[in-house]
């Protein structure tokens, strides 16, 4: 990631956020918790992931369309398409999952 403009604490911040509720899941399941319950914390984990994968996504596209824009060759553009489709295709496959 140290190839790109990203701001890693923004993404840090939400990763431990991420943590801190695996960590309430993992004690929710050792002390007997209601399954209804740990499957919404699971969900709420789940979406917290997902969204930290889409910030992850848009800082990348982001950072390759600037360089393709500022080194304003074809092939700096065709280097940001390529990327671009590479990780709308990563974030397509976190949903079918």
């Amino acid at each position: 990631m140290k190839d790109y403009d990203i701001d890693k604490n923004k993404l840090l911040v939400r990763l431990h956020r991420v943590q801190g509720q695996l960590s309430a899941i993992n004690t929710m399941i050792e002390k007997d918790a209601e399954c209804k319950d740990v499957l919404m914390q699971l969900s709420a984990a789940t979406a917290a992931l997902h969204s930290l994968a889409v910030l992850t996504a848009r800082e990348h596209v982001n950072s390759d369309i600037q360089h393709a824009v500022e080194t304003g060759t074809a092939e700096g553009a065709k280097q940001a398409m390529e990327d671009v489709t590479e990780i709308i295709d990563r974030l397509l496959r976190y949903e079918k999952a």
